[in-house]
This record gives structure tokens, sequence and C-alpha cells, in this order.
């Protein structure tokens, strides 16, 4: 019972929120094109960054903490816009699905970090975390999903490949891998 992770209703909601604001930010009304065409300093880029700070300040309601979450953001979008341009990124066949991961999994951290520090998680909460993170059946039901989500995904896009522009029946073979690897 001593590896009960326990934080306030407040801290738990706020957690939630960072992660709604970043899901909305990232995924919802992100634009194919405007994902594409961002860069360092460009329109794109100035959007996509005022949205994540709006959503984070409607959901939190703390301009500064929305303001530090789309600061991280920034760095972290124009790192990843950074690999993906450079020449040994392509030689190297650095997939789009590694940077991908890359940027999302920074986007949690910058969240976990944000969440820390504006919810003043204390350092017995973070030993929790810590002592969490050596439980076995945590850290198996954790890789369980990380698993099923991110090398699944990538082989059902992969299986999927052939499929994805055909027409008639071969749409039906498509769905039917998706089926079995869900």
């Amino acid at each position: 019972m001593d590896k009960i992770l326990t934080i306030t209703m407040e801290q738990g909601v706020l957690l939630i929120q960072l992660i709604i604001a970043h899901i909305i930010a990232d995924f919802a009304l992100q634009s194919d094109k405007m994902a594409k065409d961002k860069k360092w300093f460009n329109r794109e880029m100035l959007m996509h960054i005022s949205i994540v700070f709006m959503l984070a300040f409607i959901l939190s309601k703390s301009w500064l903490l929305a303001l530090v979450v789309a600061i991280l953001h920034y760095v972290t979008d124009g790192i990843k816009k950074y690999f993906e341009n450079k020449t040994w990124t392509v030689e190297k066949k650095i997939s789009q699905i590694k940077l991908f991961s890359f940027d999302q999994l920074a986007h949690l951290l910058e969240i976990l970090l944000v969440w820390i520090l504006f919810s003043k998680i204390d350092s017995k909460t973070l030993l929790k975390v810590y002592e969490l993170f050596s439980d076995f059946n945590f850290v198996l039901i954790l890789v369980g999903y990380l698993i099923a989500i991110f090398p699944v995904g990538y082989l059902v896009g992969y299986a999927t490949k052939s499929y994805k522009n055909s027409g008639g029946s071969d749409n039906n073979k498509g769905g039917m891998i998706i089926g079995i690897f869900e």
C-alpha cells in the first residue's frame, strides 16, 4: 500500500488539462499543411504555438503556465523541424515515425515537468512516482501499452501501405489486416 501515488484532485485535473490541450493542439487543430510547413520563424509555427498557448491558458486558467508550455512546445517543434530538414537525417533514413515519437515523448516530458512545477508536487510524491516505475506489474502493463501503441501502429501502417491508394477489394484486405492487429 505504500506505493500508492497520492495527488490532489486539483493536481490530477491540471495534468489531464495539459494533456488534453496538447492532444487538441497537436492533432485536432493542427492541419497536415501546418505540420509540414512549420519552420522556426514562420506563420504556421506562430499559429500552432498560439493555439498551444490559448488551449493551455483556457484549460489551466494560468497565463504563466500557458506561456511556459508554449515556449517549450515551440523549442521541441523547432528542434524536430531542424532534424527533418538535415541532409544526414534523410541519408541515414531516420524515419518520420522516429521523429514523431521523439517529438511526442518530448512534449509529454514537458507536460510532466510543467505539471510538477506548477502544481507544487512535493519530493515525497516524486519518490512514489519513482517507486511506481520499480513495480513489476505497473511496468509490465506500461510496456504492453507502449508496444500496442507504437510498434504495432507502425506495423499496421507498414502492412497496409500497399492498400492505401488502391480501390475495391484491396481496401477490404487492408481493413482485415488492421482487424488482425487490433
